[in-house]
């Protein structure tokens, strides 16, 4: 029929996530497709929707459909005042596996040397995330919250501390049109190569 199969962040076949978790000692618990697989699903469609060019780049090597890369849009947000006084971070996660081993590491191993540069500062985490972590102390857990924005509008600094990846990080781009300062990792900045 005239249906639009829209795959998203699926670039990387099944061998690549696992290999990427298991490198990183994690449990891989995603569906996946093999790479035939993937191309006999494109092959259904009339147009594939990339969200970013190495995606759109890999498609074209498994299928001769039409395929536009529409980029991951977020809302722009006016910049507001960064007051280091509020000494507020944010983490904004679901419960995906790369998200709680890089909040891990980062509650364990970043945070305590943060805090004991700024005294009195907190780690907001908002998200399902929250429901994986452990209690700790400078960690404010939200879990999932209504207005997003308003959050966002109360940290000095946005942190994704994620350690490995499978292809572009949302939360980033959702930090930077938050108008808030990221501080991230290679990963955590997959896909923002031109900026």
């Amino acid at each position: 029929g005239d249906s639009v199969l829209k795959v998203l962040d699926t670039h990387d076949v099944f061998t690549r996530r696992h290999l990427l978790y298991q490198q990183a000692g994690q449990a891989y618990g995603w569906y996946c497709t093999t790479a035939a697989e993937e191309a006999r699903g494109l092959s259904r469609a009339d147009v594939v929707i990339a969200i970013q060019e190495q995606e759109q780049q890999y498609f074209s090597t498994i299928t001769k459909k039409k395929i536009v890369t529409v980029r991951h849009i977020a809302p722009l947000c006016k910049l507001s005042d960064v007051q280091l006084s509020r000494k507020k971070i944010l983490f904004v996660g679901s419960d995906a596996g790369t998200n709680i081993h890089g909040i891990k590491i980062f509650v364990t191993e970043i945070l305590p040397r943060i805090r004991s540069a700024f005294p009195g500062l907190n780690l907001l985490i908002v998200g399902r995330i929250c429901d994986k972590l452990d209690n700790v102390d400078g960690c404010v857990k939200l879990g999932n919250v209504e207005d997003l924005a308003m959050i966002y509008s109360t940290v000095d600094v946005v942190v994704n501390p994620i350690q490995f990846s499978t292809g572009l990080s949302i939360k980033t781009i959702e930090a930077l049109g938050h108008a808030r300062p990221v501080v991230t990792t290679s990963s955590g900045s997959k896909g923002l190569e031109d900026g």
